[in-house]
């Protein structure tokens, strides 16, 4: 399975923190460049699969991202990700989304899970500003979230254990 990325991610080998990357990538051209977006650490640690704790230190090591994304620690569980508008990027009507960037193969199945959920969850409106008021809307100080399900870390979870069980039975 192939995701675009920035062309500014070359060379980052890590597939979870390409599926990252891609995820922020394509939020900032649904809803806007040079805006902040807050979302769940424990989102980010099922898209790049390490613990939350210290993730966005870990993140911040590739000099891709210090260079062109700015990461903070806005709560404890609260990571906040900003990507500045590409150099020569403008929002058309006929401006083709996806143009833009790098091809890169995601080869582990859990990856692979995980970006086809997030795509499934980016053809709804997943900042919660935007939803109804009937629905939980921003957090108590008032911030853009996202309201990810997690139906995905079960799927995940499960496509793990399988690979343990080959191991395993590989190993008998």
């Amino acid at each position: 399975m192939k995701i675009k990325v920035p062309t500014w991610a070359i060379g980052i080998e890590d597939q979870g923190v390409n599926v990252f990357i891609a995820f922020a990538s394509r939020v900032c051209q649904l809803y806007g460049y040079d805006s902040q977006y807050y979302i769940s650490k424990d989102d980010v640690s099922r898209m790049t699969n390490k613990t939350s704790q210290g993730i966005v230190e870990w993140l911040r090591s590739y000099p891709q991202i210090e260079d062109n994304m700015q990461l903070g620690d806005l709560l404890d569980t609260t990571l906040i990700f900003e990507i500045t508008r590409p150099i020569g990027y403008r929002k058309k009507s006929n401006y083709k989304e996806g143009m833009v960037g790098i091809e890169v193969e995601l080869t582990d199945v859990r990856y692979q899970i995980a970006w086809s959920y997030l795509l499934g969850t980016l053809n709804h409106n997943i900042i919660s500003e935007n939803q109804s008021k009937s629905s939980h809307n921003n957090n108590t100080f008032g911030m853009q979230a996202f309201q990810i399900t997690r139906e995905a870390a079960s799927y995940i979870k499960v496509s793990d254990r399988k690979a343990m069980r080959e191991k395993y039975d590989d190993i008998k």
